[in-house]
């Protein structure tokens, strides 16, 4: 039988060994993060231009500033794609050395003894033969997982002995996302041997870590973790250690849990060894690194008792008693009082039973809690409410404690606390509390004090209801006002509030990025909107992995994204984080075994002293700024940008005004039959007349319109204007019948697709003939639609007009299209007939161009005629029609009818 002393102390011993295993679990835990955090802070200075892995000499200086820094740390190192390799190693003395392999020496890697100074001196002290950093596993490992991860541990060799070391390693990347080399960390096994080793001298009689494979990883005893057989190291299990209690432990652990993989939470165990008891504490060591170790402690109880020092051991028995005597002293108060229930128990028969039906007939759970004895009824639905029977839960307030949600305490009892100091009138609090299968459940509390003469609080009266339901309805309201029901982010609602709360919290340091995807809108059109949707959501992923916590991500738009980034004051910190989104969304993207690439064009506003609001609209003009760019995509914003928006707007406003006031123009370009010398037909230009800053070419306006969607509108108010002007010429006898007008349509125009606009019902209103009508369409309108685009222009030649392929050359037209269109004229681009006359290769192309046309039964047009030998040429070369400067500019209303008294061939 054990005295009443040790069972004391068996208690206070179990106690302090669970302290014992969580210290040594929570100081590894935090001794294995530095390697990771220091390959992060050297990624970090690499990304912002502090730190070259191609410069070995800075990187000698910095690496070893931070290895002398770190305790943890026994070598940091660099390996690169092209095969080179820097690195400060510790010796087992904490001497620091120097190891490098460069391109000069292209096989092996040397081994350097650094000075007093910390310079690299040229005595050479190791080599490593064919020594290539990119065979190694700790370097495949880094790029095989693209993220943060632990090497295998694995052998290395010092100047005296054999160690064992693992490596936390960490991909470098540039900014389009290819990999440069990697960053490792060594922690050597020997260290975290020696730390438990130290904790071990004055505790229990073992500590010991293995992998769940038996492999040993660290002992408190220092027993050996290896053997050495021909110059390599073969590890042990833990069953094949000379340490009988250690095997005997290991062997126990097998019997109790068949497979060590499958240990996920602390246990407390104890067995038999040679006929005495023996405690044993496991607890598993997990990290986000793929880290998976199992810590054992094993002690014999009485000789873990035999270190407590005497003194120590005496004054921890005497408060154990103390408290002992408490509690008794407590239960007796409590058996009095509840003698004294007893006898009055006859009195309130009859108000229990109708306080019985009461609860029974509500659906609310009923609790009674008296301030002065602390003691707490809780109804049966209270009960009933958590999932218990009135059986099986206690009533006392630790039951009611212990089951709020850690988050929610402080809430609750500050709602208390306020009622109890007559703050408020009574005492109201939503919350969460724990169920008998570990959910949780929301409810409402409501209660008031009831307090004697002397307002001192007697005792507390309150109901619970479920409100769960209507939580989840809320929850579900908010999701659908603040978040994309598509890729489940936040949306613009949310962001915008979000932005909102920064401005009245008067919030600094932080970034707005907008992000808009680049060639989105081709995969969506040309794939599906089901490929385009699910495009959409990965985006949203890869962006996730690659922000912090602390931000926030939404999609605003249809392929537009909106981020906020906290803690930023510099933005060279926010164009770091702006390179890393890029060169993620840069990655492919496989959906339906399709491997998609897209871009993206990011906007950055930073936070001074504007309001918050506006850095959404900051950077999305930045952002815009961006598309126009091709590298870096990126732009941050600044006040000229704000004023050349304001500008844009301003001319935005007065094009629409100009539309409606008729200050838009038509003018006239001639095109000549080289056979006859005479105009045959009239290209349709437009120009503009603004009022401060005179007649504005299309260049000036043409891509505002478009941006703006008045391109459209105008495009229709030319059609009409022109055709109407054509059909007076006519009427007036200006012009003869085998006049055309030739006029530039837009894909909308045609008529196809959901377009409902039709060009002959147009003309026919009108009244003009379509053989005095040509339309003039680009290469690019032929690459889309290409069936219905053929079937459209068939129609169209069929009722008499005529089409030409505009601007030829300078987009993308197929043979195969080409020949297949039904096209009357090939309107061949100014720029391929500019060196015509001095450049004997320029004429051979448009000689060849051509020759191509006329094989197709096609005429050609050639554009940017400024001279009489360049036109001379074209005829020669066979072009039936010629349009520039050398026989006309462009012609006003007014200029154009002076000259047309020619006689007309038909085009």
């Amino acid at each position: 039988m054990l005295s009443t002393e040790s069972k004391d102390l068996l208690k206070l011993v179990t106690f302090l060994r669970k302290y014992l295993i969580k210290y040594i679990h929570s100081y590894l835990k935090n001794y294995l993060e530095q390697p990771h955090r220091l390959n992060q802070v050297n990624l970090n200075a690499v990304n912002l231009n502090l730190l070259n892995i191609q410069d070995f000499s800075l990187l000698h200086h910095y690496f070893l500033k931070e290895v002398k820094s770190f305790e943890a740390i026994s070598a940091i190192q660099v390996g690169t794609e092209s095969g080179e390799y820097f690195g400060i190693v510790l010796l087992e003395d904490n001497t620091p050395t120097v190891e490098v392999k460069t391109s000069e020496m292209p096989n092996d890697k040397y081994v350097y003894a650094i000075d007093e100074k910390g310079d690299r001196t040229e005595q050479v002290i190791g080599m490593a033969k064919n020594y290539d950093p990119r065979l190694r596993d700790w370097y495949k490992k880094a790029k095989l997982y693209q993220q943060p991860v632990w090497s295998d541990i694995y052998q290395y060799a010092s100047n005296t002995s054999y160690q064992l070391g693992m490596m936390a390693v960490h991909s470098i990347f540039n900014s389009e996302g290819k990999i440069l080399g990697v960053f490792g960390c060594d922690v050597a096994l020997t260290h975290i041997s020696r730390f438990l080793n130290k904790i071990s001298v004055e505790a229990p009689e073992l500590i010991f870590i293995i992998e769940p494979s038996e492999l040993l990883v660290a002992t408190s005893d220092m027993s050996p973790l290896f053997l050495v057989e021909e110059e390599k190291i073969i590890r042990l299990k833990a069953t094949e250690s000379n340490n009988p209690l250690l095997k005997a432990a290991t062997l126990y652990l097998k019997k109790y849990f068949g497979d060590l993989d499958l240990i996920t939470n602390s246990h407390h165990l104890e067995f038999s060894l040679d006929n005495q008891m023996v405690f044993l504490e496991l607890i598993p060591l997990k990290d986000n690194y793929g880290l998976n170790w199992l810590i054992i402690l094993v002690a014999s109880e009485f000789n873990f008792i035999k270190n407590v020092d005497e003194q120590v051991r005496g004054s921890l028995l005497n408060s154990y008693r103390v408290l002992e005597e408490a509690n008794q002293e407590l239960e007796k108060r409590v058996e009095e009082k509840y003698k004294e229930l007893i006898s009055s128990r006859e009195a309130l028969e009859t108000s229990e039973e109708r306080w019985q039906l009461a609860l029974k007939g509500t659906n609310d759970g009923i609790w009674d809690w008296n301030l002065q004895t602390n003691a707490i009824f809780f109804s049966e639905r209270w009960k009933t409410m958590l999932g218990y029977h009135d059986w099986e839960m206690n009533n006392n307030i630790q039951a009611w404690v212990r089951s709020i949600h850690p988050e929610d305490k402080i809430k609750v009892k500050k709602a208390i606390e306020t009622h109890l100091k007559h703050k408020k009138d009574s005492y109201m609090c939503e919350y969460r509390v724990l169920c008998k299968d570990n959910s949780y459940i929301w409810v409402l509390d409501r209660g008031k004090i009831l307090w004697d003469k002397d307002k001192k609080p007697l005792r507390m009266i309150g109901c619970r209801t479920d409100i769960t339901l209507q939580k989840r309805a809320k929850e579900k309201l908010i999701k659908y006002a603040f978040y994309d029901n598509l890729t489940q982010l936040h949306n613009r609602a949310f962001f915008i509030k979000y932005l909102e709360t920064l401005e009245l919290n008067k919030t600094k340091n932080f970034a707005v990025l907008f992000i808009d995807l680049d060639r989105f809108k081709i995969i969506n059109d040309s794939l599906g909107h089901l490929v385009g949707d699910q495009l959409l959501i990965q985006v949203g992923k890869r962006l996730l992995t690659i922000l912090r916590p602390q931000d926030v991500l939404a999609r605003i738009g249809g392929d537009e994204f909106a981020i906020l980034l906290k803690g930023i004051s510099q933005i060279s910190k926010a164009i770091s984080i702006v390179k890393k989104l890029l060169a993620a969304i840069g990655e492919p993207f496989e959906i339906e075994d399709k491997q998609l690439m897209i871009g993206a064009s990011v906007g950055i506003a930073l936070s001074t002293n504007q309001v918050s609001l506006m850095l959404l609209e900051q950077a999305d003009i930045a952002m815009y700024h961006a598309k126009g760019k091709t590298n870096p995509k990126y732009v941050v914003y600044n006040n000229e940008m704000h004023i050349s928006l304001l500008n844009k707007l301003n001319l935005e406003m007065e094009l629409r005004k100009s539309i409606q006031d008729s200050e838009i123009l038509l003018y006239y370009q001639p095109i000549i039959s080289l056979a006859t010398g005479r105009i045959v037909s009239l290209e349709v230009l437009v120009r503009w007349q603004h009022p401060t800053r005179g007649l504005l070419l299309p260049d000036e306006f043409l891509n505002l319109a478009e941006e703006c969607g008045l391109i459209f509108p105008l495009n229709e108010w030319v059609l009409n204007t022109a055709c109407k002007q054509m059909l007076t010429w006519l009427n007036q006898g200006i012009i003869n019948d085998n006049l055309s007008i030739s006029i530039n349509l837009l894909e909308e125009q045609i008529g196809i697709g959901n377009s409902k606009i039709k060009l002959e019902q147009i003309i026919q209103n009108i009244g003009l003939p379509a053989k005095n009508v040509s339309w003039e369409i680009t290469e690019t309108i032929i690459k889309q639609n290409t069936e219905q685009m053929i079937a459209r222009l068939s129609h169209l030649r069929n009722l008499g007009f005529k089409v030409y392929i505009d601007d030829f050359g300078t987009g993308y037209s197929s043979l195969e299209r080409l020949q297949n269109f039904p096209v009357d004229v090939l309107k061949i681009d100014k720029v391929f007939v500019k060196k015509i006359i001095e450049d004997k290769k320029a004429r051979q192309f448009l000689q060849a161009v051509i020759n191509l046309a006329h094989s197709l039964d096609l005429k050609v047009l050639v554009e940017g005629i400024e001279t009489s030998q360049q036109g001379k040429i074209v005829e020669k070369m066979g072009c039936e029609y010629a349009q520039g400067y050398y026989f006309s500019r462009p012609l006003s209303n007014q200029e154009i009818i002076s000259v047309l008294k020619l006689n007309y061939d038909e085009i």
